[in-house]
């Protein structure tokens, strides 16, 4: 996985919650920013090679898909992602 394109936490996340991870309180600061991976989430080489690993790993460990899935803005025709997807608690 490419560290800075999209599905890498979401693998570790889930690899610690199958391994028996229990979550607690978030200890991470992140700077909010434009993020380039989701202007270009199905076309950048770094997105595709990462989602298609992932895509593998989440139906090899029958985890919930957490990869954002963009639909069609009904307006503009463009893709839009509704929002982030959430992998569930334990």
């Amino acid at each position: 996985m490419i560290l800075g394109a999209e599905a890498w936490d979401g693998v570790l996340k889930a690899t610690m919650q199958l391994g028996g991870f229990v979550e607690g309180l978030p200890v991470v600061y992140h700077e909010a920013h434009a993020a380039l991976w989701m202007e270009h989430l199905l076309t950048n080489p770094a997105q595709i090679h990462n989602r298609e690993l992932a895509e593998q790993w989440i139906g090899k460990h029958e985890v919930p898909d957490f990869l954002l899935r963009p639909v069609p803005d009904f307006v503009s025709g463009d893709l839009v992602c509704l929002s982030m997807p959430q992998l569930p608690a334990k």
